[in-house]
């Protein structure tokens, strides 16, 4: 099983090889990052967004989800950004 720091490097790499697809440079959003069971949960933006220009952030971008037993990584569909967040709400008692 991979630690939280060890997944946190798989959805970075993932990340880096899907930057074409950004246009922009990006970067996990390491405040908002959660684990559920076996899955990490890494949220992300543009990396101007997140050194303070909030004009720049991304709009529906699908956090990465890392699988920590098997180091597979994907993006999250729609249902499953809505349930993790619905979760991670609870877990935290908001």
């Amino acid at each position: 099983m991979l630690s939280r720091m060890e997944g946190l490097g798989v959805a970075s790499r993932f990340l880096e090889e899907h930057r074409a697809a950004f246009g922009v440079p990006v970067r996990i959003v390491e405040d908002d990052v959660f684990v559920a069971g076996a899955a990490l949960i890494a949220p992300y933006d543009s990396v101007a967004r997140l050194e303070g220009d909030p004009t720049r952030a991304l709009g529906g971008n699908m956090p990465v989800h890392v699988n920590l037993a098997t180091a597979e990584c994907r993006f999250l569909t729609l249902r499953e950004a809505f349930d993790y967040g619905e979760r991670k709400r609870q877990a935290e008692g908001t």
